[in-house]
């Protein structure tokens, strides 16, 4: 029955497709002159239990001084060729020896047909509590006792599939939102050290059962170190990407904003998809990637666009100023002896020193588009205040508080 089991199993090596000739281990004994061996594998047919096709029992042999090697099934079926279901989580398998004659033996593996290069092989010696790397070709050599095949197992071998890494890219540009998952499927108590591209432990977690995720992290370089009893550790090392940051800005076109005239908005944003203007009148937004509009009132309007691009989106806001008509040019002097423009150098002095009124006035200044170069956060009577101007233009001057409203355009050449 064992010849027919094994040559099945020949025939099943040399006939299986290639790619299912993967994770095949021989456990090989020998020492006194002798030596046997036992195989164990896995396949995506293979049961726990006795597969005819695959499996093969173990004949012992009938001179009380030969060597065996083996491994059981639940049963305690002692088979030679032990085919088990594929590798995805940790599985154990015992080994049981039997030995006549005390003495220095050698335990060595060799894969058939290879094993992940990322999974792990490791072989426990219950007797010394030692464990070793039991990849292809790993030979260790130590002393046995006499024994039987039904006494305790001696050894044990642990496979551990591939630690499998998930990674969550960032959501938005400088969000700390990503993520790394590890798995190390039917692994207990075991542990990892998260760390950043600065060698930096970031994160450190033990007595993990199967899996864990770290989350709300930045994008950069990672490497997670992790350890497991009966499993070689590992490491992976990963990049956590962002998108492109989204900018979000605006000029307008159209010289001397005023009412009833149509207003070229230019969007000059980047890595926008979509866009959403709001005109700060109160009117409908528009959609359009560079609208034009038309205020019907004077006054000051602050402007925002709103860029999205998918999730991430961001705003930015200007104000415009709309005159009630188009103003003429006219030379930088002085108005009256309460508001006063000079010019010193590159740069405009600006004097007030009307009434004082119950609330902090506020000084604009606009270039001729009407975008807002320059403004007080509020100031109290007398003022005076000195604008550098680095480019030659018309420019219009606001004064406003709670007393009077004051405009000014003038003509300034570098």
């Amino acid at each position: 029955m064992m010849k027919k089991n094994l040559l099945t199993f020949l025939l099943f090596l040399f006939s299986y497709p290639a790619w299912c000739l993967n994770d095949v281990l021989k456990v090989k004994l020998s020492g006194g002159g002798q030596s046997d061996e036992t195989i164990i594998r896995f396949l995506p047919t293979a049961t726990s239990g006795f597969d005819y096709d695959f499996d093969a029992w173990k004949m012992l042999s009938n001179d009380p001084a030969a060597i065996s090697i083996l491994s059981k099934l639940a049963d305690n079926s002692l088979m030679s060729i032990n085919a088990l279901p594929e590798l995805t989580a940790k599985t154990e398998v015992a080994l049981f020896i039997q030995i006549a004659n005390a003495g220095i033996y050698t335990i060595q593996s060799e894969e058939l047909g290879g094993f992940h290069a990322m999974a792990s092989l490791v072989l426990e010696d219950h007797f010394t509590g030692m464990t070793y790397d039991f990849r292809n070709g790993a030979s260790i050599s130590l002393f046995l006792n006499v024994s039987n095949v039904n006494d305790s197992s001696r050894f044990t071998v642990h496979f551990s599939p591939v630690t499998y890494y998930t990674m969550q890219n960032v959501s938005c540009f400088s969000f700390q939102d990503g993520g790394i998952g590890i798995v190390k499927r039917g692994n207990l108590n075991w542990s990892v050290v998260l760390k950043n591209s600065l060698g930096a432990t970031i994160h450190a977690a033990s007595n993990i059962s199967d899996s864990i995720w770290f989350a709300n992290l930045p994008s950069g370089n990672y490497t997670a170190y992790t350890s497991s009893p009966f499993t070689t550790d590992d490491s992976n090392s990963f990049y956590i990407d962002q998108p492109a940051p989204i900018v979000s800005d605006f000029s307008v076109q159209t010289i001397q904003p005023f009412v009833s005239s149509s207003i070229q908005f230019m969007n000059e944003s980047q890595n926008g998809q979509m866009y959403l203007w709001d005109f700060g009148d109160g009117s409908p937004f528009s959609s359009d990637l560079s609208p034009e509009h038309t205020y019907y009132n004077p006054g000051t309007y602050p402007v925002t666009l709103h860029v999205f691009n998918g999730n991430c989106s961001i705003s930015f806001t200007d104000s415009v100023f709309i005159s009630s008509s188009p103003l003429t040019n006219i030379e930088i002097e002085p108005s009256n002896s309460d508001f006063l423009i000079t010019r010193e150098g590159d740069a405009l002095n600006i004097f007030y020193n009307g009434p004082s009124s119950t609330q902090e006035g506020i000084l604009s200044v606009y270039d001729i588009s009407g975008k807002k170069i320059y403004a007080t956060s509020g100031f109290t009577v007398p003022l005076q205040v000195k604008i550098p101007l680095s480019v030659s233009g018309i420019y219009l001057i606001v004064f406003v508080n709670d007393f009077t409203s004051l405009h000014k355009k003038i003509s300034f050449t570098n």
